[in-house]
């Protein structure tokens, strides 16, 4: 078997039952392996965990990348990256979100890409948007953002939850796009929704 095969299997371990109760003899015995060799790869629970962070941020990049040539509209693009966010955060249906703050080196790490993520990827758009007179100069970028990061966390809190409402995503969608719409100099017709090919027509 190969590292990324483990690193694959691993996650989903985690993402099923969380961090904490998944241990390195589980990890091997679902996989087929010999504690050995898996320990041939990673020294330990927190490397492999981290190796597992590294190639969803992977992915994740992977999608924004492609996420970003969809529309030259800025707004557009924001929103569809943050509903891909919300989309990929919806399979931690476990403590693992709640369980990686717990553990140092892996706490670091996301509030690196967290960071990373904001500052490199929304806030350029939000700039755009404003630069061209689509969003309201009178917006703060800044003070906008961190409500789009409490959404995000709301939506991370309420999904954990074993019985979530199975339209979760939609409904925090939906939020996303209200938000957007109130900040804008001219706000939108439902058009702009159908043109998204993310929320489906009413």
């Amino acid at each position: 078997m190969t590292k990324e095969l483990i690193i694959e299997g691993a996650h989903r371990l985690f993402l099923q039952y969380g961090v904490k109760s998944v241990t390195m003899s589980d990890i091997a015995s679902k996989l087929g392996l010999s504690k050995k060799t898996l320990y041939t790869y990673f020294d330990n629970k927190d490397s492999l965990l981290n190796a597992c962070m590294e190639t969803w941020i992977v992915s994740l990049e992977e999608k924004i990348q492609l996420l970003k040539k969809t529309s030259e509209d800025p707004l557009i693009v924001v929103f569809r990256i943050l509903t891909v966010v919300l989309a990929a955060l919806a399979e931690y249906k476990s403590p693992y979100l709640f369980d990686v703050r717990k553990i140092p080196s892996a706490k670091e790490r996301q509030e690196k890409y967290r960071t990373y993520f904001w500052m490199q990827h929304v806030m350029p758009l939000l700039q755009n948007a404003q630069q061209h007179k689509i969003l309201s100069n009178s917006v703060d970028l800044s003070f906008l953002c961190s409500v789009y990061q409490t959404v995000i966390e709301k939506f991370i809190a309420e999904n954990a939850q074993i019985h979530a409402r199975w339209d979760l995503l939609e409904q925090y969608q939906t939020v996303l796009l209200l938000s957007l719409n109130g900040f804008l100099t001219v706000p939108r017709s439902g058009q702009w929704i159908r043109d998204l090919d993310i929320l489906p027509e009413s």
